[in-house]
């Protein structure tokens, strides 16, 4: 059988505690689904927590560890996703910089602060589980490599920097932009290319027809057409969603949603 939560270390975390900050098992019902023991695992767990299951498992995982990357690829590769990509890589490294620089000093008050935490007050156990953590975090992070150096004057300003503040100011324009003329950029004035791997996933829409329009019970027939999914998240008169429903029949759509809390 596979590892379970309660059956992973603390050392095969990579030194962080089972629970983090609060108790976090996995429900009963899923401890022996492999997706979930493997994608809600630290990234540094995974290559020892794959190594623990059989060839079917492992080949369970690979393929929707590639169906994540086909998404992302698609997401990405769309025009209309451009803009939020961008501000998405500056975010991330403005992040990433704010955390390197700042990390010292989280060090060096990391006690005081958790003392503070209300929650954290009264129980020595979560206390001492919460420093513990922040200081493991904190001193990973000392090892992060540095970030492009801001020098005191504008015009020497090293090419990495210089080409983030040019990504940045660009964002902060197109975003004043559209808030000054939200029509240019809705929705409904863009062109929708549907791309052929939708994400990887399909959409049935199920249309039952009543055979006897005397009884109200008689919906016995039934048509089934498969749409990519990317047609049916497109906005405008092609999406069949918004199709009118056709009289003396009932119509829904199947969505495969199985464990994907998102798509509700």
């Amino acid at each position: 059988m596979a590892p379970t939560s309660q059956q992973t270390s603390s050392k095969e975390m990579g030194g962080f505690g089972q629970e983090d900050f609060a108790p976090d098992e996995i429900p009963i019902q899923f401890q022996d689904n492999p997706l979930i023991q493997y994608f809600r695992c630290r990234f540094q767990s995974r290559n020892s927590m794959l190594a623990r299951y059989n060839d079917r498992q492992i080949d369970r995982i690979r393929r929707e560890i590639r169906r994540i990357e086909i998404s992302r690829l698609v997401f990405e590769s769309t025009e209309r996703n451009r803009l939020t990509i961008e501000q998405l890589h500056a975010a991330r490294a403005a992040w990433k910089s704010h955390a390197l620089t700042s990390a010292q000093l989280n060090i060096e008050t990391v006690e005081e602060r958790v003392r503070k935490m209300p929650r954290l007050r009264s129980n020595v156990t979560y206390y001492q589980r919460r420093l513990n953590l922040e200081r493991i975090i904190l001193t990973a992070v000392t090892g992060w490599s540095q970030p492009p150096t801001v020098p005191e004057h504008p015009t020497q300003l090293s090419e990495p920097t210089a080409a983030h503040n040019r990504l940045v100011a660009r964002i902060a324009k197109e975003l004043r932009k559209r808030e000054e003329n939200r029509d240019q950029f809705s929705d409904d004035s863009r062109d929708f290319a549907i791309p052929a791997d939708s994400y990887d996933l399909d959409v049935d829409k199920i249309t039952l027809r009543r055979s006897d329009p005397s009884r109200t019970s008689s919906y016995m027939g039934y048509d089934r057409t498969t749409y990519t999914l990317s047609e049916v998240l497109a906005d405008g008169e092609h999406n069949p969603l918004s199709e009118p429903c056709e009289p003396g029949t009932i119509r829904y759509f199947h969505f495969p949603s199985n464990n994907m809390h998102w798509i509700e």
